[in-house]
C-alpha cells in the first residue's frame, strides 16, 4: 500500500501501534477458532462473529469500533468474507451431494471421474474465495482513500473561501 502525504495508514501498522486493534484481532482470531471447533461439538450454539461478539471477547465497548473508522471497516470486511465462505462451502456441499446421487450405483469409472470433478471444483471455489477476499479487502481501502480525498478537498476548498473573504473585505 502506497504512503500518500500521510493521509493513509496500512491496517497492518494500526495494529502494531494501537492496544486496542491488537485486543480486536486477537478476539477475532479466538472467535473464528472457536466457530471451527464448534463443527466437531454437537448440541451447543455455534459462536458468530459480529462486532458485538468481538467487542466482548476483546473486552471493549461496542462504540469503540463503531468510532474508529479504518477497525470497523476491517471487521465489517472480516464478517463479510466470512459470511461469503460459509455461503460458499455450502453451496459447495450441495454441489457434491447433488453429483453423488447422480452416480450409476455399479460404474466405479464414473465414481471416480466424479470425485476428481469435486476435486478441481473445490479448488476453483477455493481459488474464488481467496480472490473475494483480496477485492474486498482493496475495494474497503478505496472507500476509505475517496472518503480521505473527499474529506481533504472539502478542507481545502474551505480555506480558499476564508481566503476570498479576507481579501474582498
Amino acid at each position: 500500500m502506497k504512503q500518500n502525504e500521510g493521509v493513509e495508514t496500512s491496517f497492518e501498522e494500526l495494529v502494531e501501534s494501537n492496544a486496542t486493534y491488537k485486543k480486536v484481532v486477537e478476539a477475532v482470531k479466538s472467535i473464528k477458532r472457536s466457530m471451527a471447533q464448534h463443527k466437531q461439538q454437537k448440541g451447543k450454539r455455534a459462536p458468530r462473529l459480529s462486532i458485538a461478539a468481538v467487542a466482548e471477547k476483546a473486552g471493549i465497548e461496542r462504540k469503540t469500533i463503531y468510532n474508529n473508522a479504518p477497525l470497523l471497516n476491517w471487521l465489517q470486511t472480516k464478517i463479510a468474507l466470512l459470511s461469503e465462505q460459509k455461503k460458499v462451502k455450502a453451496e459447495v456441499a450441495v454441489t457434491t451431494e447433488e453429483a453423488l446421487d447422480e452416480l450409476p450405483t455399479n460404474s466405479m469409472r464414473t465414481i471416480q471421474s466424479l470425485r476428481e470433478r469435486i476435486k478441481t471444483e473445490k479448488e476453483k471455489n477455493r481459488i474464488l474465495v481467496g480472490k473475494m477476499s483480496e477485492l474486498k479487502l482493496e475495494q474497503q481501502m478505496y472507500k476509505q482513500r475517496i472518503a480521505d480525498l473527499e474529506d481533504f478537498i472539502a478542507g481545502h476548498n474551505e480555506e480558499k473561501v476564508v481566503k476570498l473573504k479576507r481579501q474582498s473585505d
